[in-house]
């Protein structure tokens, strides 16, 4: 009888240690299952994180920004609409960040022109920049901006708002005109002087309005 309870005793010992290097071995097991897991997402959000900083922002809601093209940007977000850039148009004052100047008196405008595509499809020749009334009156704008393409179409877009300006204010703003015609490589640009409401006066005065009585601009553009 002693011989049998033994013989019991060590079988249930043996079974126990069987358990336990069982349960250690699966325990090893899931541990290592875990650590790959951990170190697999990890790799996944390093390699994600990779792949964002490499990709450039190429879009942009400021005007500015979008017109320097040392900025890399080649979409203009207005509102619901984006404008992307197909090509600049440039002469021989444009600087080498695509941007162009127009000074009467204490008006400036910095510019970039460009042919964009808005999200519908239609092109139009897009100004992007900064306006600055420099001088201690109102200044608005009595003519818009007149284009003539190597297409022989014509068109103006209204610069009323381009013009419109409290004194000793600077803006961002944009403004565009789209095109009916083939796709335009070059084109002449007329940009008429803002006046204080004095001088529109005056010039309404004594020219009954006549356009060609009016300081202006005429410069010609072509694709960069």
């Amino acid at each position: 009888m002693k011989n049998v309870l033994f013989v019991l005793l060590i079988g249930a010992l043996l079974s126990a240690c069987g358990n336990g290097e069982e349960s250690e071995s699966s325990s090893a097991s899931t541990n290592e299952e875990n650590a790959e897991q951990t170190e697999s997402m990890e790799n996944a959000e390093a390699t994600q994180s990779e792949e964002t900083e490499a990709e450039p922002q190429t879009s942009s809601d400021d005007p500015l920004e979008v017109a320097n093209k040392n900025n890399d940007y080649d979409t203009l977000i207005n509102g619901m609409n984006e404008e992307k850039i197909l090509y600049r148009f440039v002469n021989e004052d444009t600087g080498d960040d695509g941007m162009n100047n127009i000074t009467f008196d204490d008006y400036e405008v910095k510019y970039a022109l460009a042919l964009t595509e808005d999200i519908n499809g239609d092109k139009s020749i897009t100004m992007m920049g900064e306006q600055m009334n420099n001088g201690d009156a109102p200044l608005f704008s009595v003519e818009d901006t007149e284009f003539i393409t190597d297409q022989q179409e014509q068109t103006t877009f209204a610069t009323g708002e381009f013009g419109n300006m409290d004194p000793g204010i600077r803006e961002k703003t944009h403004f565009q005109t789209y095109l009916d015609y083939e796709d335009p490589e070059s084109f002449t640009m007329t940009f008429y002087e803002p006046l204080t409401e004095q001088e529109n006066s005056e010039w309404f005065s004594n020219t009954n309005g006549d356009e060609s009585q009016l300081n202006k601009v005429e410069l010609e553009f072509h694709k960069e």
